[in-house]
């Protein structure tokens, strides 16, 4: 069977512009989305994942603008490109079509604003929607979370745990119906506990909405219990892409396989753990070639001449590497 695309990136560089140059936090992004996928998005911080998930509701903060590209919806009619609608309807589309769980739940919702007023605000901008429906949504989204209804919707911000606010977010994220969710690192200062809750919560939500949802972390169990497809951005490019279990058990990037010896394993034989040397590189000033090669161990002349493109190396797995066959688990 045959996919269908809902989201699909074309070309797309994001730059920012500080007083040392010009950031290049998204450089030349090619990626899709099929209906009903997870996408995760893996990579240190800095490397663009916020900025490519902010950019496909055209929502990039100042000082930082879209230099190029296009992201071409595909709802119901005709695709069209997000960055060429105008304001009122670029607000119309957000959480109708796509909608977004911000970083940082603990700071996302307004402190003097109860529970149900936020739900209610959401609601009422994109309509005059009576507020018994706004309420009966409210409610079964809210115990689709695993939360009460009852107290959480009179509660404020600060009466809620760090957990319940992610799920209040996830909640209102889901008001509208839209076809799209991007959640940026979910489970970020949350314990381990409360960040299995919403994995959970997230996986239900999935196979109950048949949603399509992009996943932005750093946090490589999270892409490995809930994603079908893995992205790996490394200096503003995606360096692999690949379906889960190829990424972890047949990865071609070097980068991709310093981060998963990174991680500790708790089913596995004990090994030592090896940290990728160096650090990420300056985005202003970039080194030459491939990106990754002042860190890499398989790094030849090659490397520092000429930026690998991403190129085909299996079914449907994809790597930016002139090494990629030499690498090995």
């Amino acid at each position: 069977m045959a996919k269908e695309i809902i989201l699909s990136i074309e070309n797309l560089s994001v730059e920012y512009k500080v007083r040392r140059g010009i950031v290049k936090a998204v450089r030349n992004i090619d990626l899709s989305l099929n209906r009903g996928e997870s996408l995760a998005l893996i990579g240190e911080s800095g490397c663009g994942k916020t900025t490519l998930g902010l950019s496909i509701i055209n929502l990039v903060p100042s000082p930082g603008y879209i230099k190029e590209g296009q992201i071409l919806y595909y709802g119901e009619s005709e695709p069209f490109d997000i960055l060429s609608l105008d304001k009122e309807s670029l607000r119309k589309f957000r959480w109708k079509e796509i909608s977004m769980v911000f970083q940082s739940a603990l700071n996302a919702l307004n402190p003097v604003l109860r529970v149900w007023d936020h739900i209610r605000d959401t609601a009422k901008a994109h309509g005059n929607i009576p507020d018994d429906l706004i309420k009966k949504q409210a409610y079964e989204l809210l115990e689709l979370v695993r939360l009460e209804p009852e107290r959480v919707l009179k509660s404020y911000p600060h009466e809620l745990s760090g957990g319940m606010k992610q799920r209040v977010l996830i909640a209102i994220s889901l008001l509208l119906n839209p076809k799209v969710i991007i959640l940026d690192e979910p489970t970020t200062a949350l314990d381990i506990l409360t960040q299995k809750n919403i994995m959970k919560v997230l996986e239900d939500i999935k196979k109950r909405l048949n949603l399509s949802m992009i996943f932005i972390s750093h946090d490589l169990s999270l892409a490995a219990e809930l994603a079908d497809r893995v992205a790996v951005m490394y200096a503003g490019r995606i360096v692999e892409l690949a379906e889960v279990n190829d990424l972890f058990y047949r990865s071609k990037h070097p980068y991709t396989l310093g981060l998963i010896r990174a991680v500790p394993t708790v089913t596995a034989e004990f090994r030592e753990l090896i940290p990728i040397p160096g650090t990420p590189p300056d985005l202003i000033d970039l080194p030459s070639g491939c990106k990754f090669h002042p860190r890499c161990e398989y790094a030849t002349e090659e490397c520092l001449k000429e930026e690998p493109p991403l190129i085909k190396v299996g079914n449907d797995h994809y790597a930016s590497c002139y090494h990629w066959k030499e690498v090995k688990h």
